[in-house]
């Protein structure tokens, strides 16, 4: 079993916590990273009460953030790589909190680093089910797997290695395509489906 980190960028998300939170603490890790983003609902406090629930008040960073994003063009961007800073392992994993992680992501977080895998890709499932999410299923074996879907663990000195941060700080949007492709640059990717559920997905 890796060592590894997590990050999660939160803001008035106290509908959702008492779901997706769980799901990343049944995953064991070694480290929980906590960005709360100008909240003014008890995010705050429903993350406490469960990281302490769960025994993983020692384990979890909550950094409440309530000032600029510093010249950054997409403050997501700058609050997951505030995060990625921060983190101690070598192994991070990017979450959100809509979403309710699968516990066979784990299973993979040992390949990174390894063979020059540098991110992996973890797919996810709308939830509810939409009609374009059942024509995906019904299909994905048939088409190539396309896109990004935010989901994902990565080396994090591949990261710093590979990704200018100035370049970050001006991107408008689809701050993960970015780091993705940076790290691209220099290392591997493999995709993994998984059945993690996506709790605020539409339909396109």
């Amino acid at each position: 079993m890796v060592d590894f980190s997590v990050v999660m960028p939160i803001h008035n998300e106290k509908n959702l916590l008492s779901y997706s939170l769980p799901s990343v603490l049944k995953l064991v890790p070694d480290e929980v990273i906590l960005i709360f983003d100008r909240c003014t609902d008890r995010s705050f406090e429903i993350a406490e009460e469960i990281t302490k629930r769960y025994e993983f008040g020692s384990r979890t960073k909550l950094i409440e953030l309530n000032k600029s994003s510093q010249r950054w063009k997409f403050r997501v961007a700058f609050l997951r790589r505030h995060g990625f800073r921060l983190a101690k392992n070598h192994v991070i994993l990017n979450t959100d909190a809509d979403l309710i992680l699968d516990g066979k992501i784990v299973d993979y977080l040992h390949l990174i680093g390894k063979k020059n895998i540098g991110i992996v890709m973890f797919s996810r499932i709308p939830h509810p089910r939409t009609l374009q999410s059942l024509l995906g299923t019904l299909f994905s074996p048939f088409v190539p797997i396309v896109g990004f879907g935010g989901l994902y663990a990565f080396s994090k000195e591949a990261w710093l290695e590979t990704e200018n941060q100035e370049s970050a700080k001006a991107t408008p949007r689809a701050e993960d395509t970015h780091l993705r492709l940076s790290i691209l640059r220099r290392h591997k990717e493999i995709f993994v489906k998984t059945k993690t559920l996506h709790l605020r997905e539409r339909d396109g």
